[in-house]
């Protein structure tokens, strides 16, 4: 249980990171 909930976790971080890297722009400006 403990493994998938760890790769789920991952799956959106990773799903994340693109938005969160395009967000960072706008928020150091």
């Amino acid at each position: 249980v403990k493994q998938s909930v760890g790769l789920a976790l991952t799956c959106i971080v990773f799903a994340a990171l693109p938005s969160v890297l395009g967000f960072l722009p706008l928020w150091l400006t």
